[in-house]
C-alpha cells in the first residue's frame, strides 16, 4: 500500500514539473567566422569636408585672392549644392573677377537659399543693381533741367505712366510731407549703389512737383556716399555752383545746382540721411 502511494505522488510531481528546455543548437562554423570579422570602417564621405573648403574658399576672399577661393568653394556646391555659405562666397569671388554673370547666378541661390539673413539682403542688391539703368553724363553743364530724366516737372500722373511704363513700382515706404503724394517709384544706379527715385505730385494740382532720390534703405548715408553721389551728379550736371556745409561739422553737408527751371540739391543730415532734391525754382 505504502509502495502503490509513493509512487502516485511520484507520478503527479512528475506530472506538473516543467518539462526540460532542448539544448541550445551548436553555432555553426560559418556563424561563428562571420562574428568574428568586423564590419566595415565607418570613413568621413566628402559632406564632411564642405565646413574646411567654405572656410578656405571665404579666407581666400577676403586675401583679395577670388582665383584661389572658386576651386573649394566649387568642390562644395559638388557635394551639396544647396549650400548658401558657398554660393555667397562665390558671389563675391566672382564680383572681385568682375564675373558679372556668374555672380548674379551665385546671387540668385543665396537669395533663395537663405532668406531673411544679410547675406540674402547683399545679394538682392546686387541682382537689383545690375538691372537699375546707370546714370551717366559727360561732366559738362547742361543749360537746363526741368526734371529728372524724362520725367518733367509739371507734368501729370498719366504722363509719366506712359513714358515709363513697367519701370514703375509701387511705393509703400514713408514720405513726411502731406502736401505731396507718392503712388510710385523708379529705381536708378548711381555710383555702386541702387537709390529709389520718388516722383511726387502736388496733392492739389495733380502735378509732378518735385523727385525726391534716396537709398533704397533709407535712412542710411555716410560721407562716403555722399562722396559718391556728389561724383554721379557731378557727371550729370558739371561741378556744383555752391555748397551749404558747415566747416568741421557733419550735421549737414551740402552741394547746389541751380538751373533756370529747376534746382538740384544734394544733402546729407545728421544721422545718415542722404538725399537728393529736384525741385523748382524758389
Amino acid at each position: 500500500m505504502r509502495a502503490c502511494l509513493c509512487f502516485t505522488v511520484a507520478a503527479l510531481m512528475a506530472g506538473c514539473s516543467t518539462p526540460p528546455s532542448p539544448p541550445a543548437s551548436p553555432t555553426t562554423r560559418l556563424e561563428a567566422v562571420s562574428m568574428a570579422i568586423p564590419g566595415p570602417t565607418q570613413t568621413a564621405g566628402p559632406r564632411s569636408n564642405a565646413p574646411k573648403w567654405v572656410q578656405d574658399g571665404m579666407d581666400q576672399v577676403l586675401l583679395g585672392k577670388p582665383d584661389q577661393a572658386i576651386p573649394p568653394l566649387l568642390k562644395t556646391l559638388e557635394v551639396d549644392p544647396t549650400h548658401g555659405e558657398a554660393h555667397y562666397w562665390l558671389m563675391q569671388a566672382y564680383q572681385k573677377k568682375a564675373d558679372s554673370g556668374l555672380a548674379q547666378e551665385h546671387a540668385r541661390q543665396v537669395v533663395k537659399l537663405m532668406p531673411n539673413t544679410t547675406q540674402a539682403d547683399e545679394a538682392q542688391a546686387l541682382l537689383e543693381l545690375s538691372t537699375a539703368p546707370k546714370l551717366e553724363g559727360t561732366g559738362k553743364r547742361p543749360t537746363d533741367v526741368k526734371g529728372f530724366e524724362k520725367a518733367k516737372l509739371g507734368m501729370s500722373e498719366p504722363q509719366i505712366r506712359q513714358i515709363y511704363q513697367d519701370q514703375l513700382k509701387p511705393f509703400r515706404g514713408r514720405y513726411a510731407n502731406p502736401r505731396h503724394r507718392v503712388p510710385f517709384c523708379l529705381q536708378r544706379q548711381f555710383g555702386s549703389q541702387v537709390m529709389d527715385v520718388l516722383l511726387t505730385f502736388d496733392v492739389d494740382d495733380g502735378l509732378l512737383s518735385g523727385v525726391y532720390i534716396r537709398p533704397k534703405n533709407y535712412p542710411s548715408g555716410s560721407q562716403r556716399d555722399f562722396l559718391e553721389m556728389l561724383a554721379t551728379l557731378t557727371q550729370l550736371y558739371g561741378p556744383p555752383q555752391a555748397d551749404d556745409n558747415l566747416e568741421g561739422l557733419v550735421e549737414r553737408l551740402r552741394k547746389v545746382w541751380n538751373f533756370p527751371s529747376a534746382r538740384v540739391h544734394l544733402n546729407l543730415y545728421g544721422g545718415g540721411d542722404l538725399s537728393i532734391t529736384i525741385l523748382r525754382p524758389l
